[in-house]
């Protein structure tokens, strides 16, 4: 892979605070795959390509301190850690817990279960920052936009907390945000699936550890 330059306009955003509900016990975020947890794997991608200290979105104590000890000394960059708003729930509540704290023109906004993050994509997606006036760029597969693989501008996201309901999902929130430029499928490249591919469940995980275990028999 060739080498991509650090995007330091652009923080990273990692969600961490939901149930695990389909993966049964345990917090996914800390299941193993390729010597790495999911977390691992997703912060250290989004570090290499922003070189900014990525936020990690939490529900619970509990999952920071179980976060910040799978982490210990593995990060080139200490982690910010902050709680979900308890305005809402599911992802919004990471999002608009986020959002405060951010400090960069653009958050990369992503999920704590996507152990296939391409910094090549990454940087592809964020190189459409320096010709763009969006406040948000979402890109999209043949499976429909990738919310939880996209770029936000988090002042714009925060004006519209008001307007969103609290069991709300991304695509109220794209409603309301101006200025929303999504990247068509076929102007996507095609290891974007690859990227943004989340793992929710104990099955899927075991097909991704298969997968990358072929791979590294080639």
């Amino acid at each position: 892979m060739s080498e991509v330059p650090p995007y330091p306009s652009v923080q990273p955003v990692v969600l961490a605070g939901g149930g695990s509900t389909r993966f049964g016990d345990g917090n996914k975020a800390l299941a193993h795959v390729g010597g790495q947890s999911l977390i691992e794997r997703v912060l250290v991608a989004a570090v290499e390509v922003t070189d900014t200290a990525p936020i990690i979105a939490v529900k619970t104590d509990d999952q920071r301190e179980d976060i910040e000890r799978a982490l210990a000394n593995r990060l080139s960059v200490p982690p910010v850690f902050v709680r979900d708003d308890p305005a809402f729930n599911g992802p919004l509540a990471g999002v608009f817990g986020a959002c405060p704290r951010v400090d960069r023109q653009w958050m990369l906004l992503l999920g704590c279960d996507m152990p296939l993050l391409d910094k090549e994509v990454m940087a592809w997606l964020i190189e459409r920052t320096e010709t763009s006036s969006a406040n948000a760029i979402i890109p999209e597969t043949s499976g429909g936009i990738e919310p939880l693989h996209a770029l936000y501008r988090p002042a714009a996201v925060a004006s519209v907390r008001d307007n969103v309901g609290p069991d709300d999902g991304f695509h109220a929130l794209l409603d309301h945000v101006s200025n929303v430029e999504v990247i068509p499928y076929v102007e996507s490249p095609s290891a974007l699936a690859r990227s943004a591919r989340n793992i929710n469940t104990v099955a899927e995980l075991e097909a991704l550890r298969d997968l990358l275990d072929d791979a590294s028999r080639r």
